[in-house]
């Protein structure tokens, strides 16, 4: 299904569904009924319907909209986006995953340094590359078809308690998105990634390379599209607020948006980029990693160093 203007929207509906990896059924009436709850996830997709959505009692399962055309594409785009937020999360399910990389950015707590960095890829089959060296950490998607999603990147495996401060210098070296969106974003998330925190670079089809923000479950906030594609992306938090930044090199700090209902809970904080349907090449550099918080020795052990032709690590004395 290529062309959307030529589809019923209930087939459209139905084939969003398909792609999301959800299984629903849509009735005549505009009713869609998931197969079943959603609960986690389904709290944050149930953020994104607003405006002339209305759920259908006790199970937060049914959702029900009118039978026009206009309600049902606006459903299949909202069902669309939640769920390529809610995919958003520190690693999926059935990921490559290597720890005790050596951190190659100098603007880190000693003991973040000593426990390394983490990477990881989805999926695990995937063509995508990510290299650790002195320089810093590089992300590769090449060129070609990337399926439902496609995603890597890394993280310190150790948790910041209270107040902190964290920016990435990057540079998108190359940045082709193809007939689906593609990110390159800063995050943090809690230990049950429950709550995530995302400032980052978002490209769709038809619309220009914009840095935004995504801040526990509110919806994907832009910002300003700057002249080039590299500066620094930021996520602070001060008490119960949250704000994301993003800076040009030669440019003054933009607030992309705020949160303010913060917890507290100690975060670990990272990078990846995640494309969806297709691409003609991503490539992005990230030469430094500056934080400022306490670090906290909890949750599990970072993961062990695993060799893979596709996730290369350079050894050096850090």
């Amino acid at each position: 299904m290529t062309n959307r203007e030529q589809e019923t929207p209930r087939a459209l509906l139905l084939w969003t569904l398909a792609r999301e990896n959800l299984e629903a059924t849509v009735a005549d009436d505009g009713t869609v009924r998931f197969a079943a709850a959603l609960d986690v996830d389904g709290s944050r997709i149930g953020a994104f319907f607003a405006e002339g959505l209305t759920l259908q009692g006790v199970p937060s399962h049914t959702l029900a909209v009118a039978r026009t055309t206009p309600a049902m594409r606006d459903l299949a785009d909202r069902i669309a986006a939640a769920c390529a937020h809610t995919r958003r999360r520190l690693v999926a399910e059935g990921s490559f995953v290597s720890g005790g990389a050596a951190v190659p950015f100098a603007a880190t707590p000693e003991l973040a340094r000593s426990r390394g960095l983490a990477l990881y890829r989805f999926p695990r089959r995937s063509r995508a590359r990510l290299r650790v060296s002195r320089r810093g950490v590089r992300i590769r998607v090449p060129a070609g078809p990337l399926g439902d999603i496609t995603s890597v990147g890394f993280w310190l495996p150790t948790f910041v308690a209270g107040d902190f401060d964290v920016q990435i210098v990057h540079r998108l070296k190359r940045w082709q998105p193809g007939s689906g969106p593609a990110c390159f974003g800063l995050h943090a998330a809690d230990q049950t990634t429950a709550r995530t925190y995302y400032a980052q670079w978002t490209s769709e089809p038809g619309q220009p390379h914009r840095p935004g923000c995504v801040l526990g479950d509110r919806p994907l906030q832009h910002g300003h599209p700057p002249a080039k594609l590299h500066g620094v992306l930021r996520l602070r938090r001060e008490g119960c607020l949250v704000t994301a930044w993003f800076r040009s090199d030669d440019g003054f700090w933009q607030l992309l948006g705020s949160h303010g209902d913060d917890q507290g809970a100690p975060m670990v904080v990272g990078a990846k980029v995640w494309a969806f349907g297709d691409c003609g090449g991503l490539d992005v550099a990230v030469t430094d990693l500056r934080l400022e918080g306490v670090p906290c020795d909890v949750g599990e052990a970072p993961p062990p160093l695993l060799g893979d032709a596709q996730c290369r690590v350079w050894k050096w004395h850090a």
